[in-house]
C-alpha cells in the first residue's frame, strides 16, 4: 500500500441506518445488548445456560476428580496445588467410593445454591447495567463483509 493510499472502514447498515448517517452526521454506538451479529458477544450467548445448575457441575467436577487421566501442571497458586493433590489421591479410587463421594458432595451440602443464585442474578445485572451504558462502534476493513449479504 503506498503511503497516500487511503485507509477505509466500511459501516455495515440498513437504509434507514445510512439516511440517519447521511442526514445527521452521526454513527450510532451500539449498546452489546442488542448486537445481531452472530459474532459478536451477545448476554444471551453469556447467560443462555443455567450456571447454578450445581448438581450437574457436580457431577463434572467429581469426574475430574477422580479421573486418573494426565492433566496441565496447576498454575502454583496453592488452590491449584490442593486440588492436584487431592486428585492424585483420589485417582485410583473405586466406583463405589465415587459414588460415596457424590453422595457426600451433594449440592445441597456444599453449596448454599439460595445465596449463588441471588449472587449471579445480581452480577447479571450489574453486567446488564454495564452494557446498557456501552456504546460499541462496529465497522469493517471490508466491503464485501460475509454478513453484508445478510443486512435486514
Amino acid at each position: 500500500m503506498s503511503a497516500t493510499a487511503k485507509k477505509q472502514l466500511f459501516k455495515y447498515v440498513d437504509i434507514a441506518g445510512a439516511t440517519a448517517i447521511l442526514q445527521n452526521g452521526t454513527l450510532l454506538f451500539s449498546s452489546p445488548l442488542y448486537f445481531n451479529d452472530p459474532f459478536d458477544i451477545s448476554i444471551q450467548t453469556l447467560f443462555g445456560y443455567d450456571a447454578f445448575d450445581l448438581e450437574a457441575h457436580l457431577d463434572e467436577f467429581i469426574a475430574l476428580s477422580t479421573s486418573d487421566e494426565v492433566l496441565p501442571e496447576g498454575n502454583g497458586s496453592a488452590q491449584s496445588n490442593k486440588f492436584v493433590a487431592v486428585r492424585s489421591a483420589l485417582s485410583n479410587a473405586s466406583e463405589s467410593y465415587k459414588a460415596n463421594l457424590r453422595k457426600e458432595f451433594s449440592a445441597k451440602n456444599i453449596w448454599d445454591e439460595e445465596s449463588l443464585r441471588a449472587s449471579g442474578a445480581e452480577t447479571l445485572a450489574h453486567i446488564k447495567t454495564a452494557f446498557e451504558l456501552s456504546g460499541i462502534f462496529c465497522a469493517s476493513k471490508r466491503f464485501d463483509n460475509y454478513l453484508y449479504g445478510h443486512i435486514t
